[in-house]
């Protein structure tokens, strides 16, 4: 199986998005998006690979996960609440500093011949997700007995 890994600074690589991560500039920068890359593990055994996902502080319903042709594509978002002052009760709540933000990534896979797409199956418990790609059943060779003129 292939990863594919996107790079978003592909002249300087991560010399660039280092020095605009850099708390100097996050005066700036409140309202931008962030976008990570989970970090991924891969396992194959006989009938199977298994692609695991640490998607720490996502719900399963801010993840999706598709496939076409020989690609699946994993995809998470989380939205924060815009809202920069509310009530609680009586008191009026202010931010003086808000580093939550709207958080998105995709990650993509090459997938190998031979595998049973239609019973791909996921699972996310504890922000793990765990993807169990099926391998297909190999087919035996046809035997086929030709006659002797």
């Amino acid at each position: 199986m292939n990863v594919t890994k996107r790079n978003n600074y592909p002249v300087f690589g991560d010399m660039m998005a280092n020095f605009f991560e850099d708390d100097f500039f996050q005066p700036f920068a409140t309202n931008r998006k962030s976008i990570s890359v989970p970090k991924v593990n891969i396992k194959e055994n006989d009938k199977e690979f298994t692609v695991e996902a640490v998607l720490a502080g996502m719900k399963k319903d801010e993840i999706e996960i598709d496939v076409k042709e020989n690609q699946m594509k994993i995809v998470a978002e989380k939205k924060t609440n815009k809202t920069e002052e509310k009530k609680e009760g009586t008191t009026k709540e202010k931010y003086t500093l808000k580093e939550f933000s709207h958080t998105k990534f995709q990650r993509s896979f090459t997938l190998p011949k031979g595998i049973d797409k239609d019973n791909i199956k996921a699972n996310f418990e504890d922000g793990i997700l765990s993807v169990s790609i099926p391998k297909k059943e190999p087919k035996a060779p046809k035997t086929r007995n030709i006659k002797i003129s």
